[in-house]
């Protein structure tokens, strides 16, 4: 990858990031006023971010470098957790201070619960990271083709990866007459008897007198 993808997934992450911290802002102010503690602001936010801010950011931040062709899972997964590591915590200091004032205590371990979450996050990344690189580049494969090489004029053989199928195309009356100018006698009587079944000559009509007379020389 060349300097210009990794700066603009850098400002990629730094902006999302950013957004990511004023959403949960909006969503602690938005729930304060109804919660009866601020045990309960805690418990929400923490649950928010885990079920619904980090999955939904993480999906975002990891499109992002694929859009931008860098398909390296280590450098993917080492640039997003270096980000989570860092803001998700921060993210938990401000929010203890809001609800926990000069409690230190309350502000330490709530900067303490988002910073396991976002470790227990980011220790299984990389997996999460291969799955949505190998997806993208399952995506961009052309499909299957199939290619048709001429046989003969009346053979056709199409081929698919490793399995190939064969059509022989020829025509009942193309059939008869080189059997005609054959010499053999027990395929011309072959193509005779079915010609002269009930089933065959009634689908056939008076076509099937006139291949027998072709066949026999008539």
């Amino acid at each position: 990858m060349d300097t210009a993808q990794q700066d603009a997934i850098a400002k990629n992450i730094a902006i999302e990031m950013n957004g990511a911290t004023t959403a949960l802002t909006k969503f602690i102010v938005s729930h304060r006023s109804s919660a009866t503690n601020s045990g309960l602001v805690f418990h929400q936010a923490l649950a928010h971010l885990k079920d619904e801010l980090v999955p939904a950011l993480e999906e975002r931040l990891i499109g992002y470098c694929l859009d931008v062709g860098v398909l390296d899972v280590d450098f993917i997964a080492a640039q997003i957790s270096s980000a989570f590591l860092s803001r998700i915590p921060a993210m938990g200091r401000s929010f203890g201070a809001s609800v926990g004032g000069a409690n230190v205590g309350a502000v330490m371990r709530t900067a303490m619960e988002f910073e396991n979450f976002a470790k227990g996050r980011c220790a299984a990344l990389p997996g999460r990271v291969q799955v949505a690189v190998e997806k993208r580049k399952r995506a961009a494969l052309p499909a299957p083709g199939v290619v048709i090489h001429s046989v003969t004029g009346a053979q056709v053989q199409i081929g698919n990866g490793n399995s190939q199928t064969t059509t022989v195309n020829i025509t009942l009356q193309e059939l008869v007459q080189q059997l005609a100018a054959s010499k053999d006698e027990e395929a011309k009587g072959l193509v005779g008897r079915l010609l002269n079944n009930a089933t065959v000559g009634a689908m056939l009509g008076a076509g099937a007198t006139e291949l027998l007379a072709k066949l026999f020389g008539g």
